[in-house]
Parts: structure tokens; C-alpha cells; sequence
């Protein structure tokens, strides 16, 4: 399938704006949109996304450290060969430490806390009603933002983050079922923090996350992913 077209950049400042790339092409290539071995081009790239060469080549230099973006010595890319079992390890490590701020977060949330927790909860019901994408993304996300920073942990906060970006739908937010996944299942998990039962928020947080990496990996797999090396 043809990358999609992003959302303007408009004019960003230059770091911005290489955030912005680099945030994108991770999403296309976590998403499918750019499959394993597909050579990246930086005129095209900078082409498609209307944007000068120089960003195109810091991201695509910054996601080579990340591992998922193999150079060579005459500055060619492509895409590595990250596979579905490295997308289900990437769900199974976030899940693990959104499990673990969930479960303080059942000690630490507010009154305050769980009433915009559930306008939240609200809104994402109502947009996916609607089948909006890109603002469920938008409520999903800081619906678990926070849960998130319910709990005072550097090193939680600092891991979770780096996790996130390979789990992310911000770009790509029409993956099968994930709209209804999201929408079904944080009741259950609002239910068990309000009731302080930071064991059973824990287990929901894991199932929950993992249950999005296992709905794209389906649709991966649809994709023409390979399982393995």
C-alpha cells in the first residue's frame, strides 16, 4: 500500500520539524506502510512530504540508531528487517511498564483524576461511533498520559515514553478493531483503579496494550510481514 499522505507540517521550526519526520516515518514503518528491505529515498521522501532534504536525512540517520533503519557507507537506507515477533516484544515491553504505572496510579488518582478520566473515556466511545481515527488516537492518548502521570517515577516515565513510539497509531490510527478495542476496554480499567485494586489495573493495562499489538499484527500479517528471521 502507498505511504499516506501526512498531515501538513506547516513551518515548523528545523528541529521540529526533524521530529516531526523522523515521528512519521517510524509510523509508517511500525504501521506496514513501509515494509522491511524497502529502500528509502531521501529526494522522494522530502518529495512526499514536502519538506527539504535535510530533515529527511536526520530522521532517517536517527532512526538507523533506533535499529530500524539500515544504512550503508554511501548514506543508502531502507528499511530493517523488524519482524512481527519484534512488534509483539515491542507491545509486551510497553504493556509491561504501562502495567506498572497503573498500578501506583490506583493508589495516587484523584477524585479530580477519575472525572476526567471518564470525560475521556466518553469522548473516545463517542468517536469511535463516529469512526474518527485521528481524534481517538488523540483522546486515547492522553487518556493513558494521565493514568500515566499519576505516578512519580523518572525511570518509569522516561522508559514508557521511549516504548510508546514504537506502539503508536498517531499516524496510521485505522488499524481492524483497534477503534472498538479501545473504545471496549478501558471501562474495566478505570473501574479497577477507582476501586484502588492496583493488582487487577496492572493485569488490565498488560491485556490491554497487548491486545493492540496482536490486533496489528493481524494486520501486518495482512500486509505481507514475515513472523521471523
Amino acid at each position: 500500500m502507498e505511504m499516506q499522505q501526512p498531515e501538513r507540517a506547516d513551518r515548523l521550526p528545523h528541529r521540529k520539524l526533524t521530529d516531526w519526520v523522523t515521528a512519521y516515518l517510524r509510523d509508517s514503518i511500525m504501521g506496514g506502510r513501509l515494509k522491511p528491505g524497502e529502500r528509502l529515498t531521501m529526494i522522494s521522501l522530502a518529495n512526499k512530504l514536502d519538506v527539504s532534504v535535510t530533515p529527511v536525512r536526520e530522521a532517517l540517520l536517527r532512526l538507523q540508531e533506533e535499529g530500524v533503519v539500515v544504512g550503508d557507507a554511501h548514506k543508502s537506507f531502507r528499511v530493517a528487517s523488524v519482524t512481527l515477533e519484534d512488534i509483539r516484544d515491542f507491545h509486551q515491553l510497553h504493556g509491561f511498564i504501562s502495567g506498572l504505572l497503573a498500578e501506583r496510579a490506583a493508589e495516587n488518582l484523584t477524585e479530580e483524576d477519575f472525572a476526567e478520566l471518564d470525560k475521556l473515556d466518553a469522548a473516545i466511545i463517542q468517536a469511535s461511533a463516529e469512526g474518527d481515527h485521528v481524534r481517538m488516537h488523540n483522546l486515547n492518548f492522553e487518556l493513558h498520559r494521565r493514568i500515566n502521570r499519576a505516578t512519580d517515577s523518572i525511570v518509569l516515565h522516561r522508559f514508557v515514553t521511549a516504548t510508546s513510539r514504537y506502539v503508536s497509531r498517531r499516524s496510521f490510527p485505522d488499524v481492524p478493531g483497534w477503534l472498538e478495542g479501545a473504545a471496549s476496554e478501558h471501562g474495566a480499567l478505570l473501574d479497577a483503579l477507582r476501586r484502588r485494586d492496583g493488582a487487577g489495573a496492572r493485569r488490565l493495562m498488560e491485556d490491554h496494550v497487548h491486545d493492540s499489538g496482536e490486533r496489528l499484527i493481524a494486520d501486518l500479517r495482512r500486509r505481507g510481514w514475515a513472523e521471523g528471521p
